[in-house]
């Protein structure tokens, strides 16, 4: 179903963002204003919306509409992506920023809209989720991060001129550094701690391996020392801790299949501007990260040293090794097994399921 193009933010001026944190990015690294929808790159590689949506009209002088946004954030302006432009091909270290028909232009362009997603995105995220930072917390964090890592302000101030950020830009990453903290911890912060049972069956499942300290043989300088295990009150904290991180990790990665579906959803590209994370996005069924030249007849420059598969293995659990231990198993490409191979045993008390026909 198309958007309905009323419910559009009225025009305003769009926001700019730095480079997502990508490798080569010196400078943002250093600086350590990651936000985490930049985490969101490899949900959205080869993901396609369907063909055949409607696009709502972007107004004219922009090249992002990001619908039901708060106040005017939904607009970005051919302005705000060329400053984002400059940035992301500073971030990256280049001489200057690439221009239509350079080799590395599709790339940076690719990095700088992503950014500038990641601010709408986030920012109308915690409007939704009624989160809000003020000036001052903002002014904090930034005198923080500052003495963390910059000697000098004079340092600082290099760094500002190097990269191509304002004063502005800077104050809005360090915003959106702290509401993506505080969206995910109000993600994360229902999760309850594991049942007694649950660190039991943790703890039998570990014994061997993790709590248990080998015997030794005695030497001519040493003594023989029996095998020793530490009992489940010794470490039955470890054990929690370790279960409640799995469970938030579990909850944050369904959060953010949900929250990328939902916002890309809102978001409609010009058509020279069109991104993976864009609605009206229309996948070519190459993967999106992949050198174009991998896919042409006749690339200018020859072809790229590596192109991926032509079709992507699944990699399913292997039947028996999922677990408490392994929420997800081992997972292996799925092919025809080479002749000789040994097969798999069953799984050892409290690591799963046995492989079905094997007699355990």
């Amino acid at each position: 179903m198309s958007p309905d193009p009323s419910k559009r933010p009225t025009k305003g001026k769009g926001k700019s963002g730095g480079a997502v944190k990508r490798s080569g990015l010196a400078p943002l690294q250093r600086f350590g204003l990651v936000v985490f929808g930049a985490l969101l790159i490899l949900l959205f590689a080869g993901l396609a919306i369907a063909e055949g949506i409607g696009d709502p009209s972007i107004p004219s002088g922009d090249i992002v509409l990001v619908e039901d946004t708060p106040d005017d954030i939904g607009e970005v302006s051919k302005a705000d992506f060329d400053r984002a432009l400059v940035q992301t091909a500073a971030a990256a270290r280049l001489p200057r920023a690439p221009v239509p028909g350079d080799q590395q232009y599709e790339d940076v362009k690719r990095a700088a809209i992503g950014s500038l997603l990641d601010s709408i995105w986030i920012q109308g995220e915690a409007d939704e989720m009624g989160i809000e930072v003020t000036q001052k917390e903002i002014d904090t964090a930034l005198a923080n991060i500052k003495r963390q890592q910059f000697r000098t302000e004079a340092e600082y101030q290099r760094f500002i001129e190097e990269s191509g950020f304002t004063e502005e830009d800077v104050n809005e990453r360090v915003k959106l550094q702290l509401l993506s903290t505080q969206i995910q911890q109000r993600i994360t912060e229902g999760v309850a701690e594991p049942s007694d049972s649950q660190v039991e069956e943790y703890y039998d499942a570990a014994k061997a391996t993790q709590f248990t300290t080998p015997a030794t043989r005695a030497t001519r300088t040493t003594r023989a020392r029996p095998a020793e295990v530490q009992p489940l009150s010794a470490v039955r904290s470890q054990i929690v801790m370790q279960l409640t991180q799995q469970a938030q990790q579990e909850v944050l990665a369904t959060f953010i299949a949900n929250y990328g579906s939902k916002w890309q959803s809102r978001t409609f590209c010009a058509s020279d501007y069109v991104i993976e994370r864009c609605a009206n996005f229309k996948s070519s069924g190459h993967p999106a990260m992949a050198p174009s030249a991998c896919y042409e007849a006749d690339p200018r420059g020859g072809l790229p040293e590596a192109c991926p598969a032509p079709v992507q293995q699944i990699a399913p659990a292997l039947p028996g090794t999922v677990g408490i231990l392994a929420p997800q198993g081992q997972r292996l490409p799925q092919r025809p097994q080479p002749a000789g191979l040994r097969p798999v045993p069953a799984a050892p008390p409290g690591l799963g399921g046995a492989i079905p026909g094997v007699t355990p």
